[in-house]
């Protein structure tokens, strides 16, 4: 979550920037953003504009619910997502689907409709079989392309009062993904849970807060699971001076291998 991009010659950088993150659901992930969203901003005088690749747990309507009432809310497919379908499912003819990418930036749904049945008509002196499929890689893409048309718009085309998006949607992951994908790692769900709450509260600086707050009954539900993960995480370790110092060791070696 942020509040836009500052870019300075090719250095872009995000305003504000908030990471929420959870192993459990996309769900609890949701819960905690919607906190931080109505406790941190004015929402009747805020545009919300999101953008996801309309998996399962991340369509449209979780994010509609999560910003409460916003002034305006504006959802997006992303478009590196959109392309990759493209090219999936027209794999077997890369000319054309230059053309349906082009038909995209353009958003002209009477141009994808002749392409596809262009594309149809280009399927010739080839066995059944693969006619057969590819016909059905055709229509799974239209359905795709038509069930998603209303979040494909371009922004330029949104009559809105800010004229910047949201940028790509798979940015974000890099934390996570380069700390705890490589070299073939595995992770039980506890284990897992640690690091990453821990490379989120790194992220959104609150790693220190959380190794050094006191712990209370009441503790805000935004930072309460961050600070409860990186307390386990530490648990087995003494409260010296020393030890204390391996631990701060072992987290600024995490951050150089990030």
């Amino acid at each position: 979550m942020h509040e836009g991009v500052n870019r300075e010659k090719k250095r872009h950088t995000l305003i504000n920037p908030m990471v929420f993150s959870s192993v459990e659901s996309s769900q609890d992930a949701f819960k905690q953003a919607a906190h931080y969203l109505n406790q941190v901003y004015n929402l009747k005088d805020t545009i919300v504009v999101t953008n996801s690749d309309g998996s399962s747990g991340y369509e449209a309507d979780k994010f509609e619910s999560m910003d409460g009432y916003s002034k305006q809310h504006e959802h997006f497919r992303d478009l590196f997502h959109v392309h990759k379908k493209i090219k999936e499912r027209l794999s077997f003819d890369k000319p054309m689907a230059k053309q349906v990418e082009k038909a995209i930036y353009q958003y002209d749904w009477d141009r994808i409709e002749t392409l596809c049945a262009t594309i149809e008509s280009r399927l010739i002196d080839l066995p059944e079989v693969i006619i057969e499929d590819r016909l059905e890689q055709i229509r799974k893409l239209k359905n795709y392309l038509s069930r998603n048309w209303v979040y494909i718009k371009p922004f330029k085309k949104r009559e809105l009062s800010i004229d910047r998006g949201t940028g790509a949607g798979e940015t974000g992951h890099r934390l996570y993904t380069y700390r705890m994908k490589r070299q073939g790692r595995s992770w039980t769900k506890k284990g897992a849970s640690h690091v990453v709450a821990i490379l989120t509260a790194e992220k959104n600086g609150l790693l220190q807060t959380a190794l050094t707050a006191e712990i209370t009954d009441k503790v805000e539900s935004l930072g309460e699971e961050i600070k409860g993960a990186v307390r386990q995480a530490l648990k087995k370790i003494d409260s010296t001076a020393k030890q204390s110092k391996r631990v701060l060791s072992s987290i600024m070696v995490r951050k150089a291998a990030l």
